[in-house]
Parts: C-alpha cells; sequence; structure tokens
C-alpha cells in the first residue's frame, strides 16, 4: 500500500509571480490568472495591489520596490506574514506566500536517485547546447548525441566522459533499486 502524500508542493497551487506584477505596473491595468478553474483578478494603484479570489473575496496587499543601477526591483508583501516576496499562491480563499501556506518544492522530497538524474540531464542541456527532449531520456547514451559546434574535441571528450561516468554510477544504483522490486533477475 502507497503512504499518502504528506507534502503540499508548490506546483499545486496557481502563482502570482513579479514578472507579472511588473507588466500590471506598466500597463496600468487588470491582469486576470486562469488556473484551471481558478481565476483571480490583480489590479495595482500606487503601492497597493488588490487580488480579488476565485470566491469574490478581496484581499489588498502592498508592494515594495528597491532600487537598482538600471531601474527598480518589484516585490509583493505578503498578506499574511508581511515579508517581501518574488511569488505569491492563491487558493479559492486565500493569497499567501511560499512559507505561509507550508509549500515545498518537490525537489526536497527527491531521493539521492532522483537527484542523480536531474543532475544528469542537467549536464546534458549544458554540454550539448540546447533543450532537446532526447536528452531527457536517460536510455539515450552519451556517445549519442553528437559534438557542439565550437567545442574543442578534447573539452568535449572531457565533459562526455564525466557525463558517462555520471550515467554509470545512476544505472549501478537504478539496477539495485529495480532488483529490490521485482527481485533479482538471474543472466
Amino acid at each position: 500500500m502507497v503512504r499518502a502524500n504528506t507534502r503540499n508542493y508548490t506546483s499545486e497551487l496557481p502563482r502570482i509571480n513579479v514578472k507579472q506584477l511588473k507588466t500590471l505596473i506598466i500597463n496600468h491595468v487588470q491582469y486576470d490568472i486562469t488556473s484551471g478553474n481558478k481565476k483571480i483578478t490583480v489590479g495595482v494603484k500606487g503601492d497597493n495591489i488588490a487580488y480579488q479570489l476565485p470566491n469574490d473575496k478581496i484581499v489588498i496587499g502592498r508592494i515594495d520596490k528597491t532600487a537598482l543601477s538600471y531601474g527598480w526591483r518589484y516585490w509583493f508583501i505578503c498578506p499574511h506574514c508581511h515579508s517581501r516576496r518574488s511569488t505569491l499562491f492563491f487558493t479559492n480563499k486565500n493569497i499567501a506566500c511560499r512559507d505561509c501556506f507550508n509549500l515545498h518544492y518537490a525537489s526536497q522530497s527527491e531521493n539521492q536517485l532522483d537527484r542523480l538524474r536531474r543532475k544528469i540531464v542537467k549536464a546534458r542541456y549544458t554540454l550539448f547546447k540546447g533543450k532537446n527532449r532526447e536528452y531527457h531520456n536517460l536510455f539515450n547514451h552519451a556517445y549519442y548525441f553528437p559534438k557542439p559546434k565550437g567545442m574543442s574535441r578534447k573539452r568535449f571528450a572531457m565533459e562526455q566522459n564525466k557525463l558517462i561516468n555520471m550515467e554509470s554510477i545512476y544505472w549501478d544504483h537504478a539496477r539495485v533499486y529495480v532488483d529490490k522490486i521485482c527481485g533479482k533477475v538471474e543472466r
């Protein structure tokens, strides 16, 4: 029997971020954010921001800004803990920051094998320059991908060997995990 999920993750709730806030401030318009069956309307006036939640409850919040050498960086002020945040999450009844909703990132619940898989995929994206879907499939060996244009053969061989070593470690751990689930496979 599978254990019930005890953590809530940031990917489960819709959010509003500073990129959307900057659009609101520059264009002086109301902004609708829709996610599934949830819709929130946001409007900005001065340093205040109004959120109309899906249950028609209106929450008034504040915006803060910090000076940069090239302009301003805008922040939300969480309506509950009053801390400066770049992202706020909302439900049907409330809007708050990640800490107030007690949300976690999915990567915080990864095991050693998941972390290694993510590290390999990231190394593939970095080495082979691009976001090809083939890089995510670990059944495709690192020898399968061509050398990026402009990279020296020596450096490519060195980086490719690092990647191949990580992949072999991954498959050694994965084999142990599969053997635990399925029983040892005789060869």
